[in-house]
């Protein structure tokens, strides 16, 4: 059931209906079945990996409650007990619940990485086989369940907050259930922790006029985003990268930049619809970009974009790499060996390593999206190593003297850089992605800046451009004023009939640019599986 259909959006509107007739504590029931409606309505029969997880998650964080039980009798009934007493209790629970996470991860990113990763691995062997002379492995095929990437790390997020007793685990299968399934998240996130989205997730609410109004406002601006910039900018992405060949230097630079437009406007306007879907029920998902165009550096775009996988992997991947004992080990010598800088800065970096490589991979089942993820590494850890020289380089040229300059200069390298990179994500294979960087640096001859001989915008409508383009500047104009903290004060001094108004003519250019791509408009690009 795709965001952008009518089916959609008569579905949410049902669901807004019952779930403020009925009772309170009927709220969740209604929820789970709609919940359950959209995954059977985009998943059918696969839809049963979804329930393994809720099934899965539910138990075992039940058995970790009980074993958080029986550690407190013991220790109850041990009179005077003593701190190491009470610590030899606690590392048998612990291990007990360790116990049962890793039997809980290892079925479901079990499940998660043989769907999603079988063929990846065929691939690699078939091309061993054929060196050797071997015939090939058939492919799987599997197909893969809707969002089974999203609900999988969140329901082991909240394992693994169990398990560390950050919270005890929810008692009620129909909670555990509401928070696994919840639709708006399933497609391409956030990842929701539990105990921020549970906080309004599972509680009883009132129908309220404000909340459904800011759900609605919040809705149709994603539908711009994606509408209006995202699938008109597609057309002319999706000619220049059919045809690779065809477009060198300027050409080339204009294919990255506009396909990193687009991806930002489709993957930010989904957010937009996934949390505006959400408000209607007064629910809170988090925010998933904090304007990441405006960053200063690749590291700073990381912050801001796609924020909640970031934190995941943080949480849940860099901080046990970095302090587990292998690692310390590590910067131990290298503190030695190198200063006490570096013993600091390994650990980090052998650290990153496994969360880059595992967020290529989170992407996308090939070697490009591996080699993208560590060319983001090289570029964050060569940053940091190169900082005390950037910072001298900073005071020769006098850059604090115009800190304006100096940061619009920063936005733009690193818009031009995450352009660069995002190539590997787009192309087919490192073939045409290599294709694509060599163009950049060919066909920069003066005959190109002729009046009509050339075009940045190919196979799109002159109406089509002007509209993205003038959406594309409102976006960033958006983000601007967000940035600097007076978005909230210009609508609040704006008044109503104007902003009605506006929300008029957003709606009137949603509903003809709707009309113009009816033929080109797909699902969301970001669609991780």
């Amino acid at each position: 059931m795709s965001f952008i259909s009518i089916n959609f959006y008569a579905f949410c509107l049902l669901l807004v209906i019952l779930y403020y007739l009925v009772p309170k504590r009927m709220q969740l029931f209604v929820l789970l079945v709609f919940n359950a409606w959209f995954i059977l309505a985009s998943s059918g029969a696969l839809s049963v990996f979804m329930l393994i997880t809720v099934l899965t998650t539910y138990g075992a964080g039940r058995v970790m409650n009980r074993h958080e039980r029986e550690f407190k009798e013991q220790a109850a009934a041990i009179p005077d007990i003593t701190r190491q007493q009470r610590r030899e209790l606690r590392a048998v629970r612990e291990k007990r619940n360790r116990r049962v996470l890793l039997a809980a991860m290892f079925l479901n990113f079990g499940i998660w990485a043989v769907i999603k990763y079988t063929d990846f691995f065929i691939q690699n062997v078939n091309k061993v086989r054929a060196v050797m002379g071997i015939p090939d492995v058939p492919y799987a095929h599997f197909i893969m369940p809707l969002g089974i990437s999203f609900y999988t790390f969140a329901a082991m997020g909240y394992l693994i907050d169990v398990s560390r007793g950050k919270y005890p685990a929810d008692e009620s299968l129909l909670n555990v259930a509401v928070f696994v399934t919840f639709f708006p998240h399933l497609i391409e996130g956030p990842f929701s922790r539990y105990d921020t989205l549970g906080k309004s997730l599972l509680q009883a609410h009132n129908f309220d006029y404000e909340n459904i109004a800011c759900g609605a406002r919040r809705i149709l601006w994603g539908l711009c985003k994606k509408v209006i910039i995202a699938d008109q900018l597609g057309i002319a992405v999706d000619t220049y990268f059919g045809n690779l060949k065809a477009y060198t230097g300027p050409y080339a630079c204009a294919a990255m930049l506009l396909y990193a437009m687009q991806l930002y406007a489709d993957f930010s306007g989904y957010m937009d619809i996934a949390c505006g879907v959400s408000r209607l029920l007064g629910v809170k998902l988090d925010e998933n970009f904090a304007r990441p165009f405006l960053s200063v550096s690749v590291e700073d775009f990381w912050r801001r974009w796609h924020i909640t996988l970031g934190t995941w992997f943080r949480d849940y991947v860099f901080y046990p790499v970095s302090l587990g004992k292998a690692a310390q080990k590590l910067g131990h010598k290298s503190r030695k060996k190198f200063g006490p800088r570096m013993g600091k800065l390994v650990p980090s970096y052998l650290a990153l390593i496994f969360v880059w490589v595992i967020t290529g991979l989170w992407h996308g089942a090939a070697w490009q999206y591996v080699f993208w993820g560590l060319a983001n590494l090289f570029i964050i850890v060569f940053s940091m190593q190169m900082k005390p020289l950037y910072d001298k380089g900073k005071a020769l040229i006098h850059a604090d003297r115009h800190p304006g300059a100096w940061r619009v200069f920063m936005v733009i390298r690193t818009f031009i850089i995450v352009g660069f990179l995002r190539v590997m994500s787009r192309t087919a294979g490192f073939r045409q992605c290599l294709m694509m960087y060599k163009n950049v640096f060919r066909g920069w001859e003066g005959g190109w800046l002729s009046v009509g001989k050339w075009t940045f915008f190919p196979k799109m409508q002159t109406i089509s451009i002007v509209t993205a383009c003038f959406f594309s500047l409102l976006l960033i104009l958006v983000d601007i004023f967000e940035e600097s903290g007076k978005w909230e004060a210009i609508k609040g001094k704006t008044p109503g009939f104007v902003r009605a108004l506006v929300y008029a003519l957003l709606l009137a250019a949603l509903v003809i640019c709707a009309g113009e791509t009816a033929g080109t408009t797909t699902g969301f690009m970001y669609e991780i599986y």
